[in-house]
């Protein structure tokens, strides 16, 4: 299991260092909404999206065993829960959003079209992006099909969003909740 857990933080520096360079290299692709919201739906987009999918990938989550029963920590916060949720944002998010969101799901729509296959093959090389992650067994299935579904509505949102910033709102919490409730 420590292994799990270091392959897994390893994965992250990675995936850290490769969302960089290729920002760095490819940050003049059209599309790419790298910039502040534009719009007042791109802050009310990510929070639509959220109690549409949260429902879903937890009752879902708690069917296919993934997610152990439902918590309320004694000690949460809401300084807590922004810490955690601000964590999530740049550590996570923001690297996965701007690698799948930004970069691949972007480039196939540049390519083929903004068309709904396009946003189900980019949602299930995020998926299966997941396979590697614990704590479930690996090749992780349970946690490809989750991050599938929740690729999608990421995709989803980032093709309504004038920037990425809302995807990885959604992202954030998305993994919040998980983090902070199960």
């Amino acid at each position: 299991m420590h292994a799990q857990g270091l392959l897994h933080t390893v994965a992250y520096g990675v995936a850290l260092i490769l969302a960089l360079v290729l920002f760095l290299a490819f940050r003049g692709l059209q599309g790419m909404k790298y910039n502040l919201p534009r719009r007042f739906m791109d802050l009310v987009d990510p929070l639509i999206a959220f109690v549409l999918v949260a429902p879903i990938l937890i009752l879902l989550g708690l069917a296919l065993s993934f997610l152990p029963p439902l918590h309320v920590p004694g000690n949460l916060s809401v300084r807590g829960a922004a810490r955690t949720f601000g964590l999530i944002f740049v550590a996570t998010a923001l690297p996965e959003e701007i690698l799948f969101r930004s970069l691949i799901q972007n480039w196939m729509m540049q390519k083929f079209g903004s068309t709904t296959a396009v946003l189900v093959a980019a949602s299930i090389l995020f998926g299966c992006a997941h396979l590697n992650n614990g704590p479930q067994p690996l090749p992780n299935w349970r946690y490809m099909i989750l991050a599938t579904i929740a690729g999608f509505a990421y995709g989803k949102t980032f093709q309504r969003a004038s920037s990425a910033t809302a995807s990885m709102t959604l992202h954030a919490l998305v993994d919040a909740t998980k983090h902070l409730f199960f």
